[in-house]
């Protein structure tokens, strides 16, 4: 059976993201991909860089401190999309240590949510 248009249109978001996904891993980076309800595909990279794809084309909002608006990045092609976005993962500033040094807001969300537990409850900072 033929894939109608809305289904083709999923099935090419979910092939151009499996690529990308494997592009980023040649890279050393494991992401992560979820299917929207529009039909295209997110892909998770890191935090804040999110690249969403319709099958055609990827695309996602590059911010940067030189920059007075986000620009748009697109790429049609998933490797050298992955490049771009690993160059970019490099060349964006890590977050303070002292930022990262104490408690997340994760840890206090979750003592409120489970305090039958005791005791703490810590999230990892990222890396």
């Amino acid at each position: 059976m033929p894939l109608t248009g809305r289904r083709h249109r999923r099935r090419q978001a979910a092939v151009m993201a499996a690529r990308l996904q494997d592009a980023l891993l040649e890279h050393g980076r494991k992401t992560d991909a979820h299917v929207l309800a529009s039909g295209r595909v997110a892909v998770s990279v890191a935090r804040g860089m999110l690249v969403r794809t319709d099958g055609v084309r990827l695309w996602w909002v590059i911010w940067g401190a030189r920059h007075r608006a986000p620009r748009l990045a697109v790429y049609r092609t998933p490797a050298l999309a992955a490049e771009r976005l690993m160059e970019q993962l490099a060349a964006a500033r890590p977050a303070p240590a002292r930022l990262l040094a104490g408690p997340l807001l994760a840890d206090a969300l979750l003592d409120q949510a489970l305090p039958e537990q005791g005791g703490e409850h810590h999230v990892a900072a990222p890396q």
